[in-house]
Order: C-alpha cells, then structure tokens, then sequence
C-alpha cells in the first residue's frame, strides 16, 4: 500500500476522496494528463480567458472536474463574471469526452446587493459590473465550446428553482462571494448533489484569517448545519466539500 493509499485508508468511509488526495493538507499529488493539457490552454490564452484564477486554484478545479465525471448530474457554476473558468471547464470536459453540460449562472451585471455580512470589505450592489450575457456567451463561440455551456442570467434566487430545479450535479463551483447569494446557492444544491459529488468554494477564507467576502460566513453555517468538512487544495484559495 502506497503512503497516499494509507492515509486515506485512515478517513472515514462517508468522508473518503478519490486517492489522489490527502487528507491534511489536502494536497494535489500529481494531475492527470487531461487536466496537464488544460493548464498549457490556460497559460497560452491567459489574456483572452479573463479567468480570475491562478494556475493552482485552476489545477485544482479541473481535477475535481475530472474525478467526478464518472458520476450522475452536471455541473452548475454559481458566478461566472466573464467566463474564463467556465470556458476551462468546458475544455477539459472535451479532453475526456465528457457528456456533461455545464450551467453558468451569474447576473452578468456585478453583484445584486451589498454584502452586508463581509467581515472587513463592505462590497457594494453593482461592483464588478464589466461584464455582459451577450459578451460571455461571444467568448463560449470564439472558444467553440458554447454547445456545452447554457448562460442563466439574474439573481439565483430568482433564476436557479424555476430553471435548474429538476437538475442533479456532480460538481457546483460557487464563485459568489456575496453571503446572500452563497446561502442561497447552497440551500438549493445540496438537495441536488449526488452521492460523492463535491462543491468547489472560491474566495473562502478560514474563521481565524482576513476575510473579505461574505461566502466564508454562509459556508460556515452550511458546514455546521450538514456536519460536513472543508479542505484547501493544495496552496490555492480554493476549496473543497466533498458529499457522501
């Protein structure tokens, strides 16, 4: 048995990730080739992505990808802004063969309200407005992946029920940093995320450091309220719920 194997040998079985993680720091040992591939797309269209990640929160994203696509459902990302991530998502779907859609779901206008619940920044309804629907979906064409993504555009409370509602996943990616539209989004996945599906956090930061986005809050209160845990990939800002 490998020294991977018996460390994850040790986690309970309802909390076990795919073996290529461990358990502590929840390091990325190695990336598999598709997710390799993907990552030298992201370093030659850096410009034109627009993805507000660096290689080792993308990385890490993509391999979750990976990992989950043996499973039902499929993915919702939960604030695209202009869509670099969900155009890597997309390309590493194709690298294996993926017959998962992905719903990209934002305002495409900044954020919907103040973010009252953020510890130190006070972000206001509006910010991170320099974004559009029809510009989004531009690039889904120039990239020629827009035959697996669909663009729902408004306020997930008012979008996510009326159209996602009969949907499972096997990944969320929320990138909402709001705490209204993290709680939310998190009240409507988790009925709907299969067995050993994951949720994917961006922007969350633990209770004893700086935070300046509301999504730590209501990720907080989910963990506590569904006895579930969170780990960092690797040195990213990017964090992982795994669902038994």
């Amino acid at each position: 048995m490998s020294i991977s194997e018996s460390l994850v040998a040790k986690i309970p079985g309802r909390l076990k990730p795919p073996l290529r993680y461990l358990r502590q720091q929840y390091i990325l040992w190695h990336y598999s080739k598709p997710v390799k591939k993907s990552l030298r797309f992201f370093k030659v269209h850096l410009r034109e992505l627009e993805a507000q990640m660096g290689p080792l929160c993308v990385g890490g994203l993509l391999q979750v990808v990976v990992d989950t696509d043996h499973l039902e459902g499929d993915i919702i990302e939960c604030g695209t802004y202009k869509g670099g991530s969900t155009i890597l998502i997309a390309h590493v779907l194709d690298m294996v063969k993926s017959k998962k859609c992905i719903y990209a779901c934002d305002t495409f206008e900044g954020h919907p309200y103040d973010d009252i619940n953020s510890a130190i920044d006070y972000h206001r309804a509006g910010q991170i407005s320099d974004t559009s629907v029809s510009y989004v979906r531009s690039k889904f064409r120039n990239f020629k992946v827009s035959d697996r993504i669909t663009t729902i555009k408004g306020k997930f409370e008012d979008t996510l029920i009326n159209k996602l509602g009969d949907k499972n996943f096997s990944l969320a990616f929320l990138d909402c940093n709001l705490y209204d539209s993290a709680k939310f989004c998190y009240s409507f996945i988790y009925p709907r995320i299969v067995h050993g599906g994951c949720i994917i956090v961006d922007d969350y930061v633990e209770p004893n450091k700086i935070r300046t986005f509301g999504i730590s809050l209501a990720t907080d209160e989910f963990l506590r309220e569904k006895g579930l845990v969170i780990e960092r990939i690797g040195l990213s800002s990017t964090f992982t719920i795994w669902v038994p």
